[in-house]
């Protein structure tokens, strides 16, 4: 992402929505950052251009945040409250960002790193319905991540009139950001990868797992989730066999709809030997 991002109507730079499922029936829906170098790295960029526009002062508060940060000197947190100050100063309606917790135990990131989505409305809205209705159910240790670019906002229904939005929205570059950084085929996602420690502090040997959504169609997204959202819900270890065995088998069911006769031909033929 190279553009401007919004809260709202906030300018900032690449949101991300965050479903942290309660333990009654409500839903808390967080606006928020992983402060990854994709992330850091636009965020810096943005406001060192708008604060060199406004004063040298603000200027070299931007460089100094930006460089003190990214070499460590300083943590997240003082980045941060470095970054929201100098915000409020560049944009009187800026509403301060946060950054996602390091303590949930699992983290979901939904990630569609192929364009090609952004022109199947039917099967990315069914993703964005997926994501919704699994974030609001692993409970409220565990997040759902939807990256998010435009200015239009988090989405946080997927109704008809609301899909063209949802495409112009969905955050490709940051989505390939992450598949770079785990090795993942573009053209095998959509992808939800899950881990137990926040994505933008994984380390080399970190446990990942990753489920795969090509040539799988969106009416059927919801039942190989569903065996990742038990696991979650129930704090066991995640299966890596039963889903593994889920998404194949929902591929399989797929090919078998869209080619059912030749399918059916095959199946005689055997019944024959």
């Amino acid at each position: 992402m190279s553009t401007g991002k919004t809260v709202s109507l906030l300018v900032l730079l690449n949101i991300v929505t965050i479903l942290l499922g309660a333990p009654t029936t409500a839903v808390f829906i967080l606006t928020a950052q992983l402060p990854d170098p994709y992330f850091v790295g636009s965020e810096c960029s943005s406001v060192l251009r708008r604060a060199r526009a406004h004063s040298q002062p603000l200027s070299n508060i931007a460089i100094r945040l930006c460089a003190d940060f990214q070499s460590q000197r300083i943590q997240e947190e003082a980045w941060l409250e470095g970054m929201n100050e100098l915000e409020s100063e560049l944009s009187p309606r800026f509403m301060p960002f946060s950054i996602v917790p390091r303590d949930y135990q699992a983290y979901s990131l939904f990630l569609v790193p192929s364009a090609e989505w952004k022109y199947k409305p039917a099967d990315l809205g069914s993703l964005h319905n997926a994501f919704l209705n699994f974030g609001e159910a692993i409970g409220p240790k565990n997040a759902a991540v939807w990256f998010v670019k435009g200015s239009s906002g988090p989405i946080f229904k997927t109704s008809a009139k609301e899909i063209e939005t949802l495409m112009k929205s969905v955050d490709i570059e940051r989505s390939k950001y992450y598949c770079d950084k785990l090795n993942l085929n573009y053209n095998e996602g959509p992808f939800v990868v899950t881990t137990r420690r926040r994505p933008d502090l994984l380390r080399s040997g970190d446990e990942i797992i990753v489920i795969k959504f090509h040539d799988i169609d969106g009416s059927r997204i919801t039942s190989v989730l569903n065996v990742l959202e038990q696991d979650l819900r129930t704090q066991r270890e995640i299966s890596k066999r039963t889903l593994l065995y889920e998404e194949i088998k929902q591929r399989i069911q797929t090919a078998a709809g869209q080619h059912s006769e030749s399918l059916r031909h095959v199946l005689v033929e055997l019944l024959k030997l």
